[in-house]
């Protein structure tokens, strides 16, 4: 099956890294009142605890995690 197409990327409001990235997030939230975070990471990243914490740090917020 061949597959073709176009797909148009939303725009990017921020690339967040670096320490303290969960309260970063959190207080983020809280300032532009978004409901909902896609965290997209690398699989090295995906099995530390630093994942773990920021999705934590969130809690009901986060609607999915892609670490690959």
């Amino acid at each position: 099956m061949q597959m073709s197409g176009v797909h148009t990327f939303p725009k990017q409001e921020a690339l967040i890294y670096g320490r303290a990235t969960d309260e970063v997030l959190v207080a983020d939230s809280k300032d532009s009142g978004w409901q909902r975070a896609f965290i997209v990471t690398s699989r090295s990243v995906g099995e530390t605890p630093i994942l773990r914490e920021i999705v934590a740090a969130l809690g009901g917020k986060v609607g999915g995690v892609y670490a690959g």
